[in-house]
């Protein structure tokens, strides 16, 4: 469908739009191609390009610049990661020599320095898989002023802790509702804390407990407040570099998308949008959300790194759609294959 000829055209196009941020003239495709082709065969190419949605051209007079299909081929047929030299990944690489970094504070210091390099907010996001988790125990120890803490111990070592505070009398309550959970939900998985078993439950509290319905959703939400999603923001500063943010209306827009964005939701390991990178997904201007006219000047790259026991981190770089593909695809394999290798060791 594109010939190599109309790669090497895009390709330039792109690296170039992405270095200057400045629409490609065939002058200045025909300067990079070494004279190979005259101007006239740049222009025919670059019509065939712009036809096939490849190229786009801001101004009838202006020169091209990649379209959102144009980003897409090359993220999947011509991003080259070869060019980059060792000292692009020092910075990284220090962090872990130093042994007194956990997993998580690499992540996030890793994020900072990547963030840093390539102009790109990075979003890191966490979540406990909890596919096999279970509900192992859950302790009560009273405290002063009649208030208690409870202890739940998940199969993943977790250890979640929440302090009820008590009317006077209502210590029998907890210890008979404790006691009802460790009956009914130990062994339970967290993901099968389904309305019926919920149900079971609830209705052996109502008969026990006078005020059942707070205990037990209290109880709930703590059990499954570990998997919900922690989300920590680097960078915010580094994406007002790009000229694409320079007008108020996109700064709100992109940060929007920050706020908003859910990589759990998105992000599947299995597709590979490189088809090299089965860890890394990108999208791009509309690919992020077809119904959001907002996310047409914005990329997404999301890389999925294992964390500690059953943790799962997803960092999200978000920025223009002119933006280093390959570097930053690049930074983040270097990451993955780190931290890999760190958790190899242990």
């Amino acid at each position: 469908m594109i010939t190599a000829r109309e790669e090497t055209i895009l390709k330039i196009i792109v690296d170039e739009y992405t270095r200057t941020a400045q629409p490609v003239g065939s002058k200045k495709i025909m300067e990079l191609m070494d004279n190979e082709i005259s101007s006239a065969t740049i222009r025919s190419e670059c019509a065939i390009l712009e036809n096939h949605d490849f190229l786009e051209k801001p101004h009838t007079s202006s020169g091209r610049i990649p379209s959102t299909r144009g980003y897409r081929y090359y993220v999947d047929n011509l991003m080259n990661q070869s060019s980059f030299d060792g000292s692009l990944f020092q910075q990284i690489d220090e962090l872990f020599s130093n042994r007194n970094y956990s997993i998580d504070q690499i992540i996030m210091r890793s994020s900072q320095i990547i963030s840093d390099m390539t102009n790109l907010v990075a979003v890191i996001s966490q979540r406990d898989e909890v596919d096999d988790l279970k509900i192992k125990k859950i302790e009560m120890i009273p405290l002063e002023s009649g208030s208690a803490s409870v202890i739940f111990i998940l199969s993943n070592g977790q250890v979640i802790s929440k302090v009820f505070y008590l009317d006077h009398g209502v210590l029998n309550d907890l210890k008979i509702a404790i006691n009802l959970f460790n009956d009914n939900l130990t062994e339970t998985k967290v993901k099968h804390l389904s309305k019926s078993v919920i149900d079971d439950v609830g209705s052996n509290l109502k008969i026990s407990i006078k005020d059942y319905e707070a205990f037990f959703s209290q109880f709930i939400n703590a059990i499954l407040e570990q998997s919900k999603v922690k989300t920590q923001t680097v960078g915010l500063n580094n994406v007002l570099v790009n000229p694409e943010f320079m007008d108020v209306e996109k700064i709100k827009n992109i940060m929007t998308i920050i706020a908003n964005v859910s990589p759990f939701e998105w992000f599947d390991y299995n597709y590979q949008s490189s088809k090299k990178n089965v860890h890394i997904r990108t999208k791009i201007g509309l690919e992020i959300n077809p119904n959001l006219k907002e996310t047409d000047d914005v990329a997404i790259i999301g890389a999925e790194i294992d964390g500690q026991g059953s943790q799962k981190n997803i960092i999200t770089l978000i920025g223009p759609k002119r933006m280093r593909y390959d570097e930053a695809n690049l930074l983040l394999n270097f990451l993955i294959k780190k931290i890999n290798g760190l958790q190899g060791n242990n």
